[in-house]
């Protein structure tokens, strides 16, 4: 059951109203069972960086993630490791278990884009250093967009991708 109807473009000759009333489409998950099971493997593919990102590195090591990110230039280091493993890991569960997957969305590429800009600055720095960082600034903006396009999905569809706790809390229409 779809929560909004998703129409065609108005063809030739009909108003709009006309038009919509004749070409509605399928829920996108008319696809059923299947499409709903490659977006939730999919989703909890995408939070595992996120998920593993704040056990693993955030929170089990602390004092080093804390020492890389002072030597990349960061005020309280210590404090913004803690902060921003709690919010990783809360996006990346969100994402995982479809608690408001836009939402989540929006969180884990906020954090994408602060940490490429602010920690992974690759242009400050040369050789091999110069090419990890750039290497981990571009992993981050790409899953900024990636965040950002489940942000646009989900809000855009929303429930109708099925296996989510609660849906979205944004909603755009199309």
């Amino acid at each position: 059951m779809s929560r909004r109807g998703l129409t065609s473009l108005p063809s030739s000759g009909k108003t709009p109203e006309a038009s919509a009333e004749s070409s509605s489409v399928e829920s996108p998950t008319s696809g059923g069972v299947l499409v709903e099971s490659l977006v939730l493997v999919g989703r909890v593919l995408f939070s595992a960086v996120f998920v593993g990102s704040a056990v693993g590195g955030h929170f089990a090591s602390t004092k080093e993630t804390a020492q890389y990110g002072e030597m990349r230039g960061l005020p309280n280091a210590r404090i913004l490791v803690l902060v921003s493993g709690v919010w990783i890991g809360a996006g990346g569960v969100m994402m995982a278990l479809g608690i408001y997957p836009d939402l989540a969305g929006l969180m884990v590429a906020a954090y994408c884009l602060v940490a490429a800009f602010w920690v992974h600055h690759f242009w400050t720095d040369e050789g091999m250093m110069q090419t990890m960082e750039m290497t981990n600034f571009m992993k981050n903006i790409s899953l900024a967009g990636a965040g950002i396009a489940l942000f646009a999905l989900f809000a855009t569809v929303g429930q109708d991708l099925g296996l989510q706790v609660t849906g979205s809390l944004f909603s755009f229409d199309l």
